[in-house]
């Protein structure tokens, strides 16, 4: 855990994702609102439960969140301001080579 109380890890190839949820729990991974992926699987955590699972749609539902944030970074300052700290964090945390981009 790091200092902002909140796992950081990179998935290892090989797990199925269950068993990379297991794992990432036994090591304290918050579960209060947590999305655990493998490309085209997601489960959703919240409250210490699993609450949801997605599979076919991720695709679809990952290109409408790039459209939302793409617009919401052009016309919403505070938006703006929120996303450039949040990527400021998941440089420190996750990928010091991170981009700000999401248009991929």
């Amino acid at each position: 855990m790091n200092n902002l109380r909140t796992a950081s890890g990179r998935s290892r190839t090989g797990h199925d994702l269950k068993n990379e949820i297991s794992e990432k729990i036994k090591k304290g991974y918050a579960l209060t609102s947590t999305i655990f992926e493998k490309t085209k699987r997601a489960v959703l955590f919240q409250g210490k439960r699993k609450v949801f699972e997605f599979t076919a749609r991720i695709p679809e539902l990952a290109h409408d969140l790039r459209e939302i944030i793409n617009v919401e970074r052009q016309q919403n300052k505070r938006f703006f301001t929120a996303f450039t700290n949040f990527a400021a964090i998941c440089r420190t945390w996750l990928d010091p080579n991170l981009s700000d981009s999401v248009s991929r």
